[in-house]
């Protein structure tokens, strides 16, 4: 039996799927700003610290500030913040991110730092880097990203290829801070699996 089709019927399955592609857009830059948002409570942590309550209390932080930005997806954030928790506790027991979330001599952080590079005489560039961590001879350029479905060598290089001139401009004005110190830039991938969550650029 063959089903006709109306051309209203058509439409109607095309605005339906660009709705829910809008709204996993949105829901994607909701779920990367809590992330964000969380992220940036944390600060250096050591040993001795309840990381349990530190991060619980970052996610806390990142649902009150998502709420009042958004209190028409309220569910949606109170769904989205446990997963969130879950993530951060995954990435700090990561041990090849300790040298950018963990005490270690004098090590000092900066978080959403504010950037300001002159590209051309007619095009400046402003931007926040999530994380600066300032070491006695290095200062590490972070910039997190959460993408989802991350998992192979193909899909990171990609991620590289996209975000290393934003990566290049914080590094340049990262530099003009610290002029006696080298510059590193990373990417941190939230979604990747363990060893590969940190990249340089």
């Amino acid at each position: 039996i063959e089903e006709e089709i109306s051309p209203s019927s058509i439409e109607k399955k095309e605005e339906m799927k660009i709705h829910f592609s809008s709204t996993n857009q949105i829901r994607n830059k909701l779920s990367g700003e809590a992330m964000h948002y969380a992220l940036s409570r944390i600060k250096l942590l050591s040993d001795e610290d309840n990381i349990e309550m530190v991060v619980s209390k970052a996610c806390n932080f990142a649902e009150r500030n998502m709420i009042n930005k958004v209190q028409e997806d309220e569910i949606y954030i109170n769904k989205l913040i446990p997963h969130i928790q879950e993530k951060i506790l995954e990435i700090l027991a990561d041990k090849d991110l300790k040298s950018i979330f963990y005490k270690n001599g004098t090590r000092q952080i900066k978080v959403e730092a504010p950037i300001y590079y002159k590209k051309t005489a007619k095009k400046n560039v402003y931007g926040i880097i999530d994380r600066l961590v300032i070491d006695e001879n290095i200062v590490k350029v972070i910039d997190y990203k959460w993408i989802k479905n991350i998992n192979n060598d193909a899909d990171i290089n990609k991620a590289i290829e996209r975000y290393r001139s934003q990566l290049g401009y914080y590094a340049q004005s990262t530099s003009k801070l610290y002029p006696q110190k080298s510059i590193k830039s990373y990417l941190l991938l939230i979604g990747a699996p363990e060893g590969k969550r940190l990249v340089e650029i």
